[in-house]
């Protein structure tokens, strides 16, 4: 159980870490502009 809790988190960390990052892109992009 408590390895199935472990890669949820890791998981869901990175979905938050890539959408941030994809959101701070898409800034960087319209400032460029």
């Amino acid at each position: 159980m408590s390895g199935y809790k472990i890669i949820m988190i890791i998981l869901g960390i990175l979905s938050v870490m890539i959408s941030f990052g994809a959101l701070v892109a898409l800034i960087c992009l319209e400032i460029a502009k």
